[in-house]
């Protein structure tokens, strides 16, 4: 059904540490200077097309997109013949990033100094380049977030045995400690009645909606 919605204050679960939650505003939908919300969208369903950055090689087909955050909207095995992400058919934000406007699918990038939510940059554009390596073309998204004066950067790497490898940078020219946290938001078609996907990380503890650890 879509629309703006209305503003839904931000309740953390009781078992989550404290810390977790350090600065987080009333409602996360409310961003601060000096970024305006980006609530000019509507629901309206009309096809379109998207310019995206194409990267592939015998075994993968990944589409970027550099004006909505450089999130890999697509990533196609050819071998396989399917989608290894959730390949979402519509550009339909919602209202529940930093800035309001946020839309699922694909990989997304995520740098959160002092403030919980979907980056500022899920639906901006951000510089994109394509640099060559040894390994083969290496995919670049980075921008400068003025809210911290902060660079943040993601090389992406798509190699001829169907991985795709992602090294994120941040780089903090100021003298002052920054604390901050960077996630990468993935989105998987689990539900797929083929689908059998088992994500396996080393860590020490997650932090999830109930804060299991």
């Amino acid at each position: 059904s879509g629309g703006t919605g209305t503003p839904l204050p931000y309740n953390p679960g009781v078992g989550c540490p404290d810390d977790v939650f350090d600065n987080v505003m009333p409602d996360m939908r409310v961003p601060k200077l000096p970024w305006a919300l980006q609530e000019s969208w509507g629901c309206e369903r009309e096809p379109t097309e998207a310019d995206v950055l194409v990267v592939e090689n015998e075994i993968l087909r990944a589409a970027i997109t550099p004006q909505w955050g450089g999130r890999v909207w697509s990533l196609f095995h050819k071998k396989l013949g399917r989608q290894l992400f959730f390949n979402n058919p519509a550009h339909q934000p919602a209202n529940i990033g930093y800035r309001k406007a946020w839309t699922a699918g694909g990989a997304e990038w995520n740098w959160s100094p002092g403030h919980v939510g979907h980056s500022v940059f899920s639906e901006s554009p951000v510089y994109t380049a394509v640099l060559n390596s040894t390994m083969g073309p290496v995919v670049r998204v980075w921008e400068y977030d003025r809210l911290n004066g902060t660079v943040w950067q993601v090389d992406m790497l798509f190699d001829d045995d169907g991985m795709m490898w992602a090294h994120p940078k941040v780089t903090n020219p100021n003298e002052a400690e920054l604390p901050g946290y960077w996630w990468t938001c993935v989105a998987m078609p689990v539900d797929y009645p083929s689908a059998k996907t088992r994500i396996i990380s080393p860590a020490t503890g997650s932090v999830n909606y109930q804060c299991a650890s």
